[in-house]
C-alpha cells in the first residue's frame, strides 16, 4: 500500500448519496463492526482504520485548519486519508474519524475504496448526513447505547464518557433515537 503524500495531484470524484434508510445505514454500520471485530466504547478507531490500510493525521498548517478539519482522501482500497483538525479534541475527533469512516464505508464503492473519492469539511448535506447515523451508528450502538442511557438517565455527558464521543454526539443519538428531545437536553434549534 503507498498513501499519496497530501497536497498531492489526484483526480477525485465527488462522492453520491448511498440511498440507504436510516435503519440500512444502522445495519451496515453494525456489519462493519462485526467483520472487524470493533467494540464501540472499547476499541480504538485509528487502530480500527490502520488495520484497514488507512492513515489519521492531524493537520498542523493552519491555513489548512478550515479547509481540511476533517476530511477523506480514498486513492484506492485499502488506501485512504483521514485528516483531523489540530483544535479539535479526542472525543470530537473520534467522531470525526468514524464519520469519515462512514464516507469511506457508504459512498467509496464495491469493494471498499474503488472509487477514489475526497470528501471535505462541507460536502453535500445527503452524503453528510449518511456519514453523520455511520459514525453514530458504530461508536453508539443502538442496543448499547439504549441500555447504557437507561441505567445513567439520558444523561449525555456519562453517554460520552462511555462511548467516548462528544456530549453533542451523545445528545444527538438519544434524540435520533426518540429517547429525548432537544427541549429536554436544553439545545437549542
Amino acid at each position: 500500500m503507498e498513501v499519496e503524500e497530501p497536497g498531492a495531484v489526484t483526480d477525485f470524484v465527488a462522492p453520491m448519496p448511498c440511498g440507504l434508510s436510516a435503519e440500512q445505514i444502522e445495519r451496515r454500520a453494525a456489519e462493519f463492526a462485526a467483520e472487524y471485530h470493533f467494540v464501540a466504547g472499547r476499541d480504538r478507531l485509528r487502530d480500527l482504520v490502520g488495520s484497514m490500510g488507512g492513515r489519521v493525521m492531524t493537520v498542523d498548517v493552519p491555513h489548512l485548519r478550515e479547509l481540511d478539519g476533517g476530511s477523506l482522501e480514498v486513492y484506492g482500497p485499502g488506501d485512504f486519508l483521514i485528516r483531523l483538525s489540530p483544535i479539535t479534541g479526542p472525543m470530537r475527533d473520534n467522531f470525526t474519524i468514524g464519520h469519515e469512516l462512514g464516507h469511506y464505508v457508504l459512498h467509496s464503492g464495491e469493494p471498499l475504496g474503488s472509487l477514489r473519492i475526497r470528501v471535505g469539511r462541507w460536502g453535500c448535506e445527503p452524503v453528510e448526513r449518511e456519514a453523520n447515523r455511520f459514525a453514530a451508528a458504530l461508536l453508539m450502538p443502538r442496543g448499547l447505547f439504549c441500555s447504557a442511557a437507561s441505567c445513567c438517565g439520558n444523561e449525555p455527558t456519562k453517554l460520552a464518557a462511555q462511548f467516548y464521543v462528544s456530549c453533542t454526539a451523545a445528545a444527538y443519538r438519544l434524540i435520533s433515537l426518540q429517547m429525548a428531545t432537544r427541549e429536554e437536553l436544553g439545545l437549542a434549534r
